[in-house]
Formats: structure tokens, sequence, C-alpha cells
């Protein structure tokens, strides 16, 4: 059988370095002290792979080793450092580029241990004593300065603590003593607060713009937080989002300054289209997001027997294959840089494209589909076309924010008297096991 293929070359390249990020959120499977092939894959397909490194109990699975409460870089640079200079990929398609996001292996229990320094408390500042903040500002300010020297200033490098008290009901060894991921309350976000100000006062003193070490925490109850971490999150990915959220973040942004947001959730269910995950990475980017996370991306050998709905790679004798949903991300991925590149040429916003969009959708009868999708980005496509831009490595601006507005708000608090206990009575008995 033959058939004829119309092939339409347009008159430019989009660029090697992502303008909005498809982060492949993961907790396990892909350990880069190992084998680099699931970060190649995220890599080839536009996206890029995120592996939290420690566990509940805080122990990192990769991690600089510490002699003498010295970090050894040794093992960390030959097997970490090719993802942030890019070397990992240095004979693929976007050769050389560096990983865009990377967790850090700071948590609530290393490289300081939480139990050897807390008392209960309600409030974070109350709970750890002088030493623990002493130490984990020196070992801040030895990350930067190491990352510093390597010159990994292309990386964006994430504090993140995703460890939940409510864990210790799984598991006795959990080390954290409140919600830091998803946080519901106010001692979670307080808590959240505590670490964030420790973070930005040990890099304050060897501040280089060019190093991008940013503060990054989870939100799916944006309402409960009010303005504990305005000022302090450098990026905040938010789930569940919709208007409400949206409003609160536009209106935190007018307010307080500029703060960056991603949205986490799940990709499409298999039995869905996977056109549901190109669109959900545009109604994001209208939103003013810059990237979308599924919240896990692993699948496993039973992957393959029976439906994954988190499956985003799975794993091959040869090494890790791509589902067809990652190529959804991909996609998505390349229509948003379709955007931005339109978006610089023709001098328009975000909202005024969403608007071009909008109407395109009234003519179309309201219809989405893959079809009207291929529509709209060969008109973006056509447009751009005309103009011939040279190649750029990126069309959007990652440095960090940095404003006069957006510092941290002074808040207090009152200590609830001895008999009050906290709304998670964990907490008050918190101890080591």
């Amino acid at each position: 059988m033959v058939f004829d293929v119309e092939l339409e070359v347009y008159n430019f390249t989009l660029p090697d370095k992502l303008s909005f990020v498809p982060e492949m959120n993961a907790y396990g499977t892909a350990d880069p002290y190992k084998s680099y092939d699931y970060y190649k894959l995220a890599h080839e397909n536009r996206t890029c792979l995120n592996r939290l490194p420690y566990n509940w109990t805080g122990k990192p699975a990769f991690a600089p080793d510490v002699k003498d409460g010295v970090f050894d870089w040794e093992k960390w640079d030959e097997r970490i450092g090719p993802l942030l200079d890019g070397s990992a990929f240095k004979d693929m398609k976007r050769a050389n580029e560096p990983v865009d996001v990377f967790y850090l292996p700071f948590n609530e229990n290393w490289p300081v241990s939480v139990f050897q320094h807390f008392k209960p408390s309600y409030w974070a500042d109350e709970a750890f004593n002088i030493e623990y903040g002493k130490k984990m500002k020196n070992d801040f300010q030895a990350f930067a300065d190491h990352f510093r020297e390597q010159r990994w200033f292309d990386t964006i490098f994430q504090l993140y603590l995703n460890n939940k008290i409510t864990y210790r009901g799984k598991n006795d060894s959990s080390s954290a003593p409140w919600h830091f991921d998803e946080p519901v309350n106010t001692q979670d976000f307080w808590a959240l607060r505590w670490y964030g100000k420790l973070w930005k006062d040990a890099l304050s003193k060897k501040r280089d713009p060019r190093l991008k070490m940013w503060f990054r925490a989870d939100i799916s109850y944006s309402e409960f937080g009010r303005n504990i971490l305005w000022g302090i999150t450098d990026m905040e990915y938010i789930g569940g989002n919709n208007q409400q959220k949206t409003r609160m973040i536009h209106d935190r942004q007018v307010l307080n300054g500029p703060v960056r947001f991603a949205e986490y959730g799940s990709a499409n269910r298999i039995d869905q289209s996977n056109a549901m995950t190109l669109l959900w990475c545009l109604s994001a980017w209208f939103k003013g997001a810059d990237g979308v996370l599924p919240w896990q991306t692993m699948g496993t050998k039973e992957s393959w027997k029976k439906a994954d709905q988190n499956a985003i790679f799975y794993p091959g004798p040869e090494g890790p294959m791509p589902s067809l949903r990652l190529k959804a991300f991909m996609a998505g991925q390349q229509l948003i840089e379709y955007c931005t590149i339109f978006c610089d040429l023709f001098g328009v916003s975000r909202q005024e494209l969403k608007q071009i969009y909008d109407k395109m959708v009234k003519d179309n009868h309201g219809i989405v589909d893959p079809a009207f999708v291929s529509r709209f980005r060969s008109k973006l496509a056509g447009k751009i076309s005309d103009l011939a831009p040279a190649y750029r490595r990126s069309w959007y601006d990652w440095g960090n924010i940095r404003s006069k507005k957006g510092r941290p708000i002074t808040l207090k608090y009152v200590t609830p008297s001895p008999e009050i206990k906290s709304n998670t009575p964990e907490c008050n008995d918190f101890s080591p096991l």
C-alpha cells in the first residue's frame, strides 16, 4: 500500500533550552548514580526527569558523602555532574543541554538529624535549637559554593521538602514533624516558611545571580496558606489548579511581587484522549505557569500487563521505553514553544494570545479536538515562519526573580497554651524512635 505524504517545513528552529518544562516527577526507579537512561529518554522527548533523592526517613539515595562534617564531592561530581553540565546528553538532540530542574537531597533529616535537635512545638522556630539552623545554613552555603565553582548556572536546583508527618503511621522512622508536602494547617505553612527563610538567609551572603537555587513548595490547599509564604517560595507547584487558585497567584504577584508557579496533577488516563495532556500544557501556560508536573511517572513490569495510569515511562529489556502520553507531553511542550516565539516576535502577551485562541475555539463551535489543535499550531507556525527568525538557544528568561516588593512580610504568632493540642496530634508527640 502506498500513501502520498505532503510535508511542510517551516522556516524556524525550536530552542534547545525549554521555555516551558513538562517535569517528569519520580520517587524511585531512575537512579543517576546507576544510569542516565530515564533522563535521556525524558530529554529526547523535550521533558525533564526529576527524581526525588530521599525517602520518608530523609535518607538520600544519591547525595554527596559526608566525612567529618565535610562534603566529599567526588562521586557526586562524577555521576551527577554530567546531568548538570549537559555532557550526559552529548550525543543527542539538544546536545549538551543540562537538565532544567533538579531536586537537592536536603530535607528535614539530612544532612542534619532532626531527631537530635527537635523538641515538640506547634511552631518550627520554637521546635529547633540554634545548632540545627546553623548547621543547615552552613550546608546550604557549601552546596552553593560548590555549584558556583562548577559553573552549574543553567539548572534550577530545588530545595523541596516532600515528607509528611502522617507517614509515621506507615513507617515509624519517618522524620517529618509536619506536612511539608501539601501543607494543611497553619503550623505546616509556618514550618515551610522557617526553612525557606533559613535557605534565603544562607544564600544571600554569597549571592551569585547566575546560580539558580530556588525554594520550592507543592501547595494543594492554597486557600489555607494566607500570606505565610509570600516572599519565601521562589516557585510553587499548584495542585488541582482552578480559577480561584489562579486568581490567588495573580493577586499575590500584584501585591507582593513576582512568583513563578507550575501545575501538578496527572496525565490523562489510558482510556482517554492523549490530547488532554497536550491541552493541559496549553491551559497551564495561558494561566501564566512555567510548567506542568505529573506526580508519578515510573511504570513497573506489571504496567505491561495491567493498565497503569501513572506509567509515563515503561521498563524495557534494553532500557526504558516511552508511553504515548510522554509523546503528548512533548507535543504540548513544542506547542508552547510556538506560543512563546509568537508572543516574542509579535509583541503580544499570553493573555492576548489566549484571546486569539478563544476566538478560534468559538469559530470552531466550541470544539477543541486534535484537528483544531493542529490548525492552531499551523497558524502560529505559519506566522512565525514568515518572519524566519534566527535560532535562539532560549526564548524565555529563567533568571532569578528579585523584587523589593517580594520580600517576606513580617508575621508574628501567639503560642497556644500547653493544654491546646495541635490540629496534627502527632506533632506534639514527635520524638526519636
